[in-house]
């Protein structure tokens, strides 16, 4: 549950078995490719692989809560005047705040509200990954870097895309139109962990190289391929740049990607 960040979210069918099975998958993709479901509040994990909460708790808190509330929560913090009440109050009830919130407690309270919402609600979760996580302690040690290497921004993709070292002019072009659409589209549409998916099979950010080669293909078999073992993309060299960017966005902003080897 969760706007930005997520919170475990108890369920009568799950019980320690199921949960200690989710956390050694989140130490099974740590130990082999340093991967961490960033989705997830950063300092449910801190508490399970350290013991203690290394992070801004609130800052977890204010990007769980829903957008709305978000703003209001800031606005508090910067000029508690400047809110309407009877919103605050709204809100403050929604998250069974059982005192007024004034300008000399609002802190407080939102530390309060932030370690019950993330970190006593969710205790039985975290106590059962606590068993899994605990012994890399060592390695996880800053779970917040961890955490913003592995989130895929654009400038990273971008720097990991790498080219033949000789290109023919038609190779040329095409490699000029994937750098535009990257610079250009994905920034302005917000779709460049997709187009990181796509190639490489995970939504985040792994240090792997996109290698680009390029095919021959024409007519209705054209089409960008993208093959995930090896991190690498072929482009059929007979595009023009709008052709380019319609087909590379029909691709990567589809719903089904098509995997035909096991």
């Amino acid at each position: 549950m969760g706007n930005n960040f997520k919170v475990p979210y108890l369920r009568h069918d799950f019980g320690q078995q199921q949960w200690e099975s989710i956390g050694r998958i989140i130490a099974f993709g740590w130990q082999n490719q340093k991967y961490l479901p960033i989705k997830l509040a950063p300092v449910i994990l801190e508490q399970a692989a350290l013991g203690c909460i290394k992070s801004p708790l609130v800052d977890s808190f204010l990007r769980y809560v829903t957008e709305s509330d978000r703003m209001v929560f800031e606005s508090c913090r910067s000029d508690f005047q400047s809110v309407d009440r009877e919103e605050l109050l709204e809100i403050m009830d929604l998250h069974n705040c059982r005192r007024v919130p004034t300008a000399d407690n609002i802190e407080l309270l939102l530390e309060e509200l932030a370690h019950q919402k993330l970190i006593q609600e969710p205790a039985f979760v975290i106590e059962q990954w606590s068993t899994v996580l605990s012994p890399l302690r060592s390695e996880m040690e800053s779970i917040i870097g961890a955490y913003e290497n592995l989130q895929p921004t654009l400038r990273k993709v971008i720097r990991s895309i790498v080219y033949l070292a000789v290109m023919n002019a038609q190779q040329k072009n095409i490699s000029r139109y994937l750098s535009r659409y990257l610079s250009s589209y994905l920034r302005e549409s917000d779709t460049h962990s997709l187009f990181r998916q796509f190639c490489t099979g995970s939504d985040l950010f792994l240090q792997k190289t996109i290698s680009v080669s390029f095919t021959q293909i024409q007519g209705i078999q054209r089409r960008p391929v993208a093959h995930t073992c090896g991190c690498y993309l072929e482009l059929p060299v007979n595009y023009n740049c709008p052709e380019f960017r319609h087909e590379i966005n029909k691709v990567v902003e589809s719903s089904l990607w098509v995997m035909d080897i096991v």
